[in-house]
């Protein structure tokens, strides 16, 4: 199959329709480049084609992997912005350790009281087998100590680590605008 015109264009409009699936914001406001280079792909790769019917999925697969590389590549590069920035020493907290929760960089003084309300709100036994668990105590002596299976211990303390998690990330969300929590 020879690459036309007629090719580029179809090939342009099927990458584009295929992106438009996609709705995060950053695909969005991508689109047109993502799509280019899509097209330049497919379209050198369609000089070699036997069976133009295969055309259209192999845009559909470069177009997912393009939007991939891309991704990849975004992800890579605020990775590193964010090792220098701590190497510089601007993570925003001094010499106070920092996490990042809910897309916060959280101090540790502010997460600890989110910490606490959160472990009170579980029930007792998965407060006391998530606290054990992180004392060093083994799934299979939780199981002994608590006459649990093995099976119910891990599935207790993964549905207590999730209950946990999501008190923390809203107790900073809703402490969103206070000192020391920003956004990067």
């Amino acid at each position: 199959m020879k690459p036309s015109e007629n090719v580029w264009l179809s090939v342009r409009r099927h990458a584009q329709g295929y992106l438009r699936r996609f709705s995060d914001p950053w695909t969005r406001s991508h689109c047109d480049d993502l799509v280019q280079d899509t097209a330049v792909t497919a379209w050198h790769w369609a000089a070699g084609l036997q069976d133009p019917r295969c055309l259209w999925g192999a845009v559909r697969t470069i177009a997912r992997r393009v939007r991939g590389h891309a991704l990849f590549d975004l992800q890579r590069e605020l990775l590193a912005r964010q090792a220098f920035a701590a190497a510089r020493g601007d993570s925003g907290c001094g010499s106070e350790r920092c996490y990042r929760v809910a897309g916060h960089v959280v101090p540790m003084h502010r997460l600890l009281p989110c910490i606490e309300r959160a472990l009170l709100r579980l029930p007792l036994e998965d407060r006391r087998l998530l606290l054990d668990f992180h004392a060093g105590f083994c799934c299979a002596e939780l199981s002994a100590r608590s006459a649990r299976s093995e099976a119910a211990v891990k599935t207790r303390l993964h549905r207590a680590r999730q209950r946990v998690r999501k008190e923390i990330e809203a107790c900073v969300r809703a402490a969103g605008d206070l000192d020391g929590v920003e956004k990067p």
